[in-house]
C-alpha cells in the first residue's frame, strides 16, 4: 500500500467524510416510507403455522439498513478523529501548508501558498508538504509504514562484559 498516497486521499476527501457524516445522520434519522399494516390474507404459512409477514421483513431490512448506516458513521468518525489528531500533531508551518492545501474550502496552488507562508513553492512541496504527510501516514496507518527502519530495542549481545 502507498500510504503516502493514501494519506494524501484521505486529507483531499476530508469534507466529504465530514458531510457524509451527517448526510447518513439524516438518513439514519427519517422515518422509513412505506410500512403498512399488516395483513395475514395473503401470508404464506409453513405446517408450524408461523406467519412470515412482508411487514415483518420490511421492518427487519430496515433495523440491517439502520446498523450498516451506523458502522459507516462510526468509521467516518473515528477517520475524522485521526486526522484531526494527526494534523494538530504538526509543527505550525506543516500544519498550515496542510490546512491551505487539503483542507481549505478553496484549493490553493504552491505558489499560492509559497506567498501566504512566506517559503518558496519548491520548500513547500518538497520538504514540509512531504514531512508533513509522513507524520500525518504515520498518525493514520501507524508505525510500520516509516520508510526507515523500525527502531526496536536491541541488547550488547558481543559488548557483555
Amino acid at each position: 500500500m502507498d500510504y503516502f498516497k493514501a494519506t494524501e486521499y484521505y486529507l483531499y476527501n476530508y469534507k466529504s467524510i465530514k458531510a457524509s457524516i451527517v448526510n447518513l445522520e439524516m438518513e439514519l434519522q427519517e422515518d422509513p416510507l412505506g410500512t403498512s399494516a399488516m395483513k395475514y390474507d395473503f401470508e404464506k404459512t409453513s405446517q408450524t403455522h408461523n406467519i412470515s409477514s412482508s411487514v415483518e421483513s420490511e421492518v427487519i431490512t430496515i433495523e440491517k439498513r439502520k446498523e450498516h448506516i451506523q458502522k459507516e458513521i462510526a468509521i467516518a468518525k473515528y477517520t475524522i478523529r485521526k486526522i484531526d489528531n494527526a494534523v494538530e500533531s504538526l509543527g505550525y508551518l506543516e500544519k498550515r501548508i496542510i490546512m491551505l492545501k487539503y483542507l481549505n474550502d478553496e484549493r490553493l496552488t504552491w505558489k499560492q501558498i509559497s506567498r501566504i507562508v512566506r517559503y518558496s513553492w519548491e520548500y513547500c512541496r518538497k520538504d514540509v508538504r512531504n514531512q508533513a504527510l509522513e507524520k500525518i501516514s504515520i498518525s493514520l496507518f501507524g508505525v510500520s509504514n516509516i520508510k526507515t527502519p523500525i527502531l526496536s530495542p536491541t541488547y550488547p549481545h558481543n559488548n557483555v562484559v
